[in-house]
Order: C-alpha cells, then sequence, then structure tokens
C-alpha cells in the first residue's frame, strides 16, 4: 500500500478538512485538503530524502507550518507509538525487542483496524466508523481524553514489562506516513508499511466503554520516572554527574550568576541523583542570602521533580547556547547518576590510578562487565590504564568469573555461549564469546555460539544432547530486499581461517539443508549431517533479531528508476545494493579509476574531431533517452580499416566507466546480447568485433539486433508456471566495420533505426587513436557520475530548459535539411543536444559557445546522412525495378524482329510495359525485397496501372495478347521515362 492508499484509508470517512505531509529534518510542511489527496506523490517526491509524517489531526484551514492543537478540527481514528529497541536507531533499551513482544501489547478486547511497521516501530491505528469532528470545545477535550485514556493503558501494559512508551496524544501529532521510507540511519533507509488490517472501525463511546478510567491510568503512570519520580536502589550520586558533565561543572562555578532557565536545566537533573538535592538546596542558601526560604526551595523542587522531564543535552547545547560539552554519548546530564552504562562508566572513572584493591571490587567488576559489552572503546582505555599496574589476565578471568556468577551463565567448553533459563533474550551476545564478530546478535535460545562453532542443545533426562551446526562462527549479516524482483536474498558471514567471509544468496538457497551444503564451495564449515541444525539456527537468529539485522535495499536495474526523473542509478555510485544476475561482469564495469582532469585533457583532443566528438557525445545521451521519450537508435560508422573508428568508441565507454569491460562482441548469442542490453539500461551498448559474428546468415542476425535494440523489449519467453518477465532497456547502441551494416535490400525499418556513416577518418592522427586505448583503463568513470548530477539538477523545472533547446534544434534541422527522415533528425539531436549540455557541466564552455558547437555538429552529421528517397523501400526497389528492365530488355516481345531472347519477360507496347508477373515477382523476391508490398506501393504512386473487380482492387491487370486474355503488371510508359 502506497502513500495515497493509506491516507485515502485513515481519511476515508472524512468530508472536509486538511492534513498536512511534514518533513523533518528540514521542518518543510505542506497542506493537503483530504477531499483531494492527488497532491501527495508530488509532495512526496519533493521532500525526498528526508523522513515523512503527516498529521491524522484534521486543519480547518490550509497551513504549511506547523500546526497546534488550536488548528485541529477533527480526528479519523485513535492512535499508538510504540517504538522498537535498535542499537543505533533508539537510545532507550527498555523497549520491546520485536514486532512479536511489541504486539503483546494490543489490547484484546481492542483490536486495533492498522497497525503498521515505521522502521523502528509500531503505530497502532482504531479507525473511527466516521470522521469525529469537533462542534465545541467540550467536545475536542473529550476526544483528547480518550486518546490520552488509550495510549495510558497500552503505557501501563508497557510498564508492567519494564518497557517505555512515549506519550503521543497531542491532536496535532504528526505520525510518520505509510508508505515512506524511514531515513533515520540514511545508510539503511526502511519502508514503512502496513504489517496487518482488519475491516473494524469504532465508535468513540464503544473504545470509551472499554477503556478503564482516565484516574486509573494516570495513578499507574505517576509511579514512573516519565510523569513523577521514584527512588530506585540502582540509582547512583549526583556527584557522578558532576565529575562527567561539563555543563553541570559550569553551574557549579558560576550558578551565582547564571539565570533561571539554566538553573532549571541543571536542578531537573541533579536532584535525580542520590544528594542531588542537598547540593540545589546547599547552593540556593549560598545564591539568595537572606533571601533564601526553605519551604518555597522545597516546594520548587517538588515541582521539578514530579511536573518536569530532566532538561536534555540537545536542549541545553540549542537551547541555552552552551559549547562547552564534550559529546559524551548521553542525552540527560543525569544518565551519569540513573542510566546503566553512563553510571558504570561514571564509578570507573573515578579509579585514577588502578589498582588491584581497588579494580577486583565486586562493584568495579560489575561496572567493568557493563562497558565491556556496551563501550568496548572506554573498556579499552581503561585497561591501557591498568597495565603495568594489574594483571590484565587475572582482570579478563575476573571479569568471565563475575558475568558466570551475576548471571548464572554456563560457561562451556571452547567459549561458547548459550541463553539459560531465567536469562531474557538479548542477554547472551555474538561478541561476548566471539568479540571480533561483525554483528552483535542475540544468540537464541537453544543454541550454542563460541569459536568452535555452533551446537544445538536438547535437554536430556540424565545429561544434554549436542548437534553441530557449523564447525565454526556463522551470522546472518544483512538481509537485501531487491525493490524489483520484490524478492530477499540473505548475507552470511562465517570464519573461515580466522577471517570473516560472506556470500550472498536467495532466502531459498539459505533456509533450506539441501542448498545451504552448497556454501561449503566458498569455506562454510558445514555438511549435509549438520545443515539442518545450522538451517534450524539461522532461522531462530534471524528470529530473534529482526530490528538488529541490517536490511539493504538493492535494484536489478540500473539506469532511471521506474516513475522517476530525479533517481539514476550507477553502481559505483549508487546508494542501492546492485543485485544482477551477471556474476559481477557489469556492475564492475562501472568502475573510477585515474584523474578526472587528466581524463578531460584527452578528451578535449578528442572533441577536436567532429565524428569522434559524436561518438563521445552519443554516451552521454543515452540517459536522455528517457527524458525526451526518444526511441533507441544505432550509431555506425563503416569504411577502411583504421581511421580511428574503434579507438573512438572504447573512449566514449570512459565516461561511465571501464571500457574493456563494458564494450560487448558480436562474438555470441542473441539471447547474450539482449541480457547485456537489459543489464545495461539508459546507458550506451558499444558492440565490437562484427566479423565475428555466428550464424551462416549473418546478415539477417545484423538487422534482427537492430531491430531489437530499437524495439527495447526482449523475446517473449514461456515458463514453467506462464512467461517470463520480458526484458526491457533504453540504450544507443554503436558499433563500427568495414562494410555497411544495412544493404541495398535492407528493408526501410532498419536503415530509419540506423544513423549509419561512411567517413574516414574519425581520428586523423593514427597514433593519437592508438593512445586511446591505454589511456582509456588508466583515466575512466569520472564525466558520468558527474553529468547525471547535473542533469538531475535540472529536474527542478522538469527539463523545460533542455526541451527548449532540443526543440529548436530539430525546428532548425527540419528546415535544413527537409529530405530527411524526422526519426534521423531527432536522434541527430538528441546527441547534439547531450554535447552542448557537456561542454558546459564538463567542458566549462559558456552556453553561448555550447550552442553552436552543438548546432555545427548535428549539420556534419546530418550531411552524411541519406535522404528519406534513398532510404525509401518504394524507390530502392523501384530503382530495382528500372535496372532489371534494361538488364532484360531482350526479353520483351517487340524490342528486336531478328532476335529472339528466351523465356520471354513480357512484351511492350507505345504507351505500356507489360510484365509476365511470375518473372518480376521472383526478381524482386531473389533481390530481398517482398515483391507484394511494392507492387501494391508502386500502384498507390500511380506507376502501374490496376482495375477493379468488384470492391477488390487488383494489381495485375487483364489484357487480351495474341488472341488469349492474360493478366500481366502494366507498368505505364510515361512513368517509365520520366523516371529513367
Amino acid at each position: 500500500m502506497d502513500a495515497t492508499q493509506f491516507l485515502n484509508k485513515i481519511f476515508q470517512y472524512t468530508e472536509i478538512g486538511y492534513t498536512q505531509i511534514f518533513a523533518l529534518p528540514s521542518t518543510q510542511a505542506r497542506a493537503i485538503q483530504v477531499a483531494d489527496l492527488s497532491p501527495v506523490p508530488a509532495t512526496i517526491k519533493q521532500f525526498q530524502g528526508q523522513n515523512i509524517y503527516f498529521s491524522p489531526g484534521l486543519c480547518g484551514q490550509a497551513k504549511d507550518s506547523k500546526l497546534s492543537e488550536a488548528d485541529i478540527i477533527g480526528i479519523p481514528a485513535l492512535w499508538v507509538d510504540m517504538d522498537i529497541y535498535h542499537p543505533v536507531a533508539h537510545a532507550e533499551k527498555n523497549l520491546p525487542h520485536t514486532v512479536q513482544e511489541a504486539y503483546t501489547l494490543i489490547p484484546e478486547f481492542l483490536p486495533p483496524t492498522i497497525i503498521v511497521h515505521s522502521g523502528y516501530g509500531l503505530q497502532f491505528w482504531w479507525l473511527l466508523k466516521e470522521c469525529w469532528y469537533f462542534d465545541t470545545p467540550e467536545e475536542k477535550l473529550q476526544a483528547k481524553s480518550l486518546l490520552t485514556r488509550l495510549q495510558g493503558y497500552i503505557r501501563q501494559q508497557a510498564q508492567a514489562k519494564g518497557w517505555k512508551l512515549d506519550a503521543v496524544q497531542d491532536l496535532c501529532r504528526v505520525m510518520r506516513l505509510t508508505g515512506t521510507l524511514n531515513v533515520k540511519i540514511p545508510a539503511t533507509p526502511i519502508l514503512a508499511q502496513i504489517i496487518e488490517q482488519s475491516d473494524v472501525y469504532y465508535d468513540p463511546s464503544e473504545i470509551d466503554e472499554l477503556l478503564p478510567a482516565i484516574e486509573q491510568t494516570a495513578a499507574a503512570a505517576a509511579q514512573t520516572r516519565e510523569s513523577g519520580f521514584e527512588r530506585r536502589p540502582t540509582d547512583g550520586p549526583a556527584d557522578y554527574m558532576l565529575a562527567n558533565c561539563k555543563f553541570l561543572q559550569h553551574w557549579q562555578l558560576n550558578y551565582k550568576t547564571l539565570p533561571e532557565p539554566v538553573w532549571m536545566a541543571a536542578c531537573t537533573n541533579l536532584i535525580r541523583g542520590i544528594n542531588g538535592g542537598d547540593m540545589v538546596v546547599e547552593a540556593a542558601k549560598s545564591w539568595l542570602g537572606n533571601k533564601y526560604s526553605e519551604s518555597a526551595t522545597f516546594k520548587k523542587i517538588q515541582h521539578w521533580i514530579t511536573e518536569c522531564h530532566p532538561t536534555t543535552c540537545e536542549f541545553i547545547q540549542n537551547e541555552l547556547q552552551f559549547t562547552g560539552c564534550d559529546q559524551c554519548g548521553v542525552q540527560s546530564p543525569c544518565a551519569w547518576s540513573l542510566g546503566k552504562v553512563p553510571q558504570a562508566l561514571a564509578k570507573v572513572r573515578t579509579i585514577a590510578i588502578p589498582a588491584p584493591e581497588s579494580v577486583f571490587q565486586p562493584e568495579t567488576l560489575g561496572s567493568l562487565a557493563i562497558i565491556e559489552k556496551n563501550n568496548p572503546t572506554e573498556y579499552a582505555k581503561f585497561k591501557e590504564k591498568c597495565r603495568g599496574r594489574i594483571n590484565l589476565n587475572d582482570l579478563n578471568k575476573c571479569l568471565k568469573q563475575y558475568r558466570k556468577d551475576a548471571s548464572g551463565l554456563e560457561v562451556l567448553e571452547g567459549g561458547a555461549g548459550a541463553l539459560q533459563a531465567g536469562q531474557k533474550l538479548g542477554d547472551v551476545t555474538t561478541s561476548q564469546f566471539v568479540p571480533d564478530t561483525p554483528l552483535d546478535l542475540a544468540i537464541p535460545a537453544g543454541f550454542t555460539f563460541g569459536p568452535g562453532g555452533i551446537e544445538e542443545i536438547k535437554k536430556g533426562a540424565e545429561h544434554d544432547m549436542r548437534y553441530l551446526a557449523a564447525g565454526a562462527p556463522v551470522i546472518i549479516s544483512e538481509r537485501i530486499y531487491n525493490m524489483d524482483t520484490k524478492t530477499e536474498k540473505v548475507q552470511l558471514t562465517f570464519k573461515y581461517f580466522n577471517q570473516w567471509a560472506s556470500v550472498i544468496r536467495k532466502r531459498s538457497e539459505i533456509f533450506s539443508a539441501r542448498n545451504i551444503v552448497s556454501l561449503t564451495d566458498f569455506g562454510l564449515n558445514a555438511s549435509s549431517e549438520s545443515a539442518k541444525y545450522l538451517v534450524k539456527y539461522l532461522q531462530k537468529l534471524e528470529a530473534a533479531n529482526p530490528e538488529a539485522i541490517p536490511l539493504t535495499y538493492a535494484v536489478s536495474k540500473i539506469g532511471w528508476r521506474e516513475n522517476s526523473l530525479t533517481d539514476f542509478i550507477i553502481p559505483n555510485t549508487s546508494k542501492y545494493r546492485i543485485d544482477l544476475e551477471d556474476e559481477g561482469e557489469i556492475t564492475e564495469a562501472f568502475s573510477i579509476r585515474g584523474e578526472f582532469a587528466e581524463w578531460t585533457k584527452i578528451a578535449v583532443e578528442v572533441r577536436k574531431q567532429s565524428f569522434a566528438r559524436f561518438i563521445l557525445a552519443a554516451s552521454f545521451a543515452a540517459p536522455l533517452l528517457k527524458i525526451f521519450k526518444n526511441r533507441n537508435f544505432m550509431i555506425y560508422f563503416w569504411g577502411t580499416s583504421g581511421g580511428g573508428k574503434t579507438a573512438s568508441q572504447v573512449f566514449a565507454l570512459t565516461v561511465w566507466g571501464s571500457p574493456n569491460k563494458l564494450m560487448k562482441s558480436f562474438y555470441g548469442t542473441q539471447n547474450g546480447i539482449e541480457k547485456a542490453l537489459a543489464f545495461s539500461n539508459d546507458f550506451p551498448m558499444v558492440i565490437n568485433e562484427k566479423q565475428v559474428m555466428n550464424g551462416r546468415d549473418k546478415q539477417d542476425l545484423f538487422e534482427q539486433i537492430v531491430y531489437m535494440l530499437e524495439g527495447g523489449r526482449g523475446k517473449l519467453r514461456a515458463s514453467k508456471t506462464g512467461l517470463q518477465k520480458t526484458s526491457t532497456w533504453r540504450s544507443i547502441g554503436m558499433a563500427s566495420g568495414e562494410e555497411p551494416l544495412s544493404k541495398e535490400n535492407s528493408i526501410q525499418g532498419v536503415k530509419t533505426r540506423l544513423l549509419e556513416l561512411n567517413v574516414f577518418p574519425v581520428i586523423s592522427d593514427e597514433q593519437f587513436a592508438k593512445s586511446l586505448y591505454a589511456a582509456a583503463e588508466d583515466h575512466h568513470g569520472h564525466a558520468g557520475p558527474t553529468f547525471m548530477e547535473q542533469l538531475i539538477k535540472e529536474a527542478e523545472n522538469n527539463y523545460e530548459e533542455i526541451n527548449k533547446a532540443r526543440q529548436a534544434l530539430v525546428a532548425v534541422l527540419k528546415k535544413q535539411f527537409p529530405e530527411h527522415f524526422s526519426v534521423h533528425i531527432d536522434n541527430v539531436a538528441l546527441v547534439a543536444i547531450a554535447d552542448y549540455l557537456s561542454s558546459m557541466w564538463i567542458f566549462g564552455i559558456e552556453p553561448k559557445q555550447a550552442e553552436q558547437e552543438a548546432y555545427q555538429l548535428a549539420y556534419t552529421i546530418m550531411q552524411e546522412l541519406p535522404t528519406e528517397r534513398q532510404i525509401s523501400d518504394v524507390e530502392r526497389g523501384w530503382d530495382f525495378v528500372q535496372n532489371w528492365l534494361a538488364a532484360n530488355d531482350g526479353r520483351f516481345d517487340g524490342q528486336y524482329q531478328d532476335v529472339k531472347v528466351t523465356p520471354s519477360y513480357g512484351f511492350k507496347n507505345d504507351d505500356s510495359i507489360c510484365i509476365y508477373p511470375e518473372y518480376l515477382m521472383d526478381a524482386l523476391k531473389n533481390a530481398g525485397f517482398s515483391p507484394d508490398k511494392l507492387i501494391r506501393e508502386f500502384a498507390n504512386k500511380g506507376r502501374i496501372a490496376t482495375e477493379m473487380d468488384g470492391e477488390k482492387r487488383r494489381f495485375k491487370v487483364q489484357i487480351k495478347y495474341k488472341g488469349r486474355k492474360i493478366r500481366v503488371i502494366k507498368i505505364i510508359n510515361n512513368v517509365q521515362e520520366n523516371l529513367l
């Protein structure tokens, strides 16, 4: 379901009002009328690359700035937003770790209509049977109260499990828009999408009856740190904050001169640490002197601790403009006394000079165990401080024993770890037992994980049964979703000769005991016996780590993304993984090598030769095909061997990558060339070595390739279940040879699809042409990405300027070359516009000069192309007929009385030539023409006589000759004479 469909679902029972599409970090907003959601796709495109939200609350007027509750006139649904733990996306750890855990918060008596996976959390939506419009302020208050009660009830359930649930009950709240990408972690965008929906809709009164009273929910919430404050045994002294927070140190030194907002920011944190209240009281006494009031201070402290949240580091830095922070990694200063990891770090930092008596203490060991797991860098720093003062081997042993004693974890042989009874998922992770594991994942229940490999453990009555799954550590390190094929692959990473190796395979291979054995060829330590246990382990590992295993998006087609003129995929610069079934041949070809400046110097020399310049411009022109809706075509240079034809094409490919890898050969099958075209979508296709093409009738194969390239679609092929997906592409083909690609009898369609040029030389300096081969491999891949970066900027005005430039050039060429095919003019103009753009963007030429040079290039090429008459099947066929008549003049009766040549092909009169049809039809067919087509066209042009047979026109007319009625093809003599 895309974004528009989702909004249609949310607002299907609304009549009036506006929602708002909102983007972060830009804070851009756009109001959209719910009665007409058609602007949604364009708005999302405008905000592309950002996190995109929408307002479920309806606004009475179009407002393109931040909404307030006063703006909201109604709501179509009630909602709850639940974060799911992710080590990067969310700082809090007291969150559900899986979707399944978050599902346990759904009230059984109140199932949501829609559940959305927003990327790193879930949204629950209870859609109303009709939009709740607020007729009075009291009704708006009633709606907010109901929303608060619903969220409060679910918050109670979350708190009972030790989880945090954000409060999102404000009616002007914006929620992440389903159908858009969550780019909270830019390197791994995740699509927000519906994972469950039903047809259950609610009346507000139904929800009101089912929910507990607001007092019950608020009373329970008051016992938490969110709306009140409860001292816990694990809380540490406020001294930890002062020792580690630069802002609080600044307050401690300057509190007498600091304004009230700074006091509030400091005190809302300090009072949450043990003895923090005493620190605040002493500072207040010193600050106020005789004006100090114990009751007023106590009241203020109570307000801060019960009604205020601790001020965050972000607020301190951005709003209070404090610049002394050292990016310590906490969210609020109070974390140093309350947070598990910061508190452990604070405790360890109090040890200025490590000594056995201070380090080998349970409290210190406990803190070190936490830091070792959660902050390896700080742990490494502490170990460095210990070096030479305590025995590091003893420290490791003590920590190992401490973890065992503290958690009941059995340390298995070989250093393998397993989840024990009483532990929850996530307590035992891969990095604890194999520290260099690329991804720290929760070890699933029932399996051990360690340097010696993986085993499944099954509890027995007398002893445990162990089954080897793999002889080395193995994890799932990445999931790869292909947006084009809608399929997913999995990356396995495993230890091989003490190094981590990775392979990517389809899910059907990874999760099949029969298929996964094939990965032993890559070094995976498994066998047919252990495979079933390995597959079972991988299945449980994935289920235990749905958010921790990164999801990467892939594409199986390069070039322009479908329905987009702003997203262009070049393999070496793409944000997506390239997933082509090409064994890396295509993707590796798009490499960047050498210096852009050096390439530019060589290209400047190439562009001094008009025809070589045209080939280079054609390489830049391939991405323009989609913008101008231009059909594919081929450029073919032919002539005497040498002259730089191939060298020019090789250098043209350096725009995009390595020419040796990008260039294709005629030495292969038509199916292979079809696949290469599909893989190289929106890029040029240079095909070399025409003379080595396989097959007897090479000419037919050449022409089929021309047709195939221009058509942009592959063969229709059957599959076991129906039809295979047909390959498609946009491309400009280029080839060269010593003889023409098309023949005299090639049909007109071949010639119109070709820009066939007989020129020599393409590059006049033979030594320079030869040098291009080495230069092409030394410097390539720079110009294409630079060109596309500039081209996509033109999308801001919908490519209007370059469209105008192309239209103007086409108009000029049609005026100057009226006898040429318009398709040739369109194709030449396309390449000339690419030359114009590359002149400005790559070679730094001023627009006016670039325009003049592009026109001159187009004019030069057009002069070398055949006219419409020279290409026309009909005209070439008519020329053939005239030559055939002249060559067989003696075979026509009435020419020579004393000579008789047999067989006779017909006879001549004063006004016509009458030809026995079978001889002319055979001659046309043998010459490669289509006889029936040509005869019909000759009739249409009045060159042969016709007659009517009822309503049907006949092209073989009946005449009486030597006393018999016969049918002939009758060429009218005056036409014959005019044409001869």
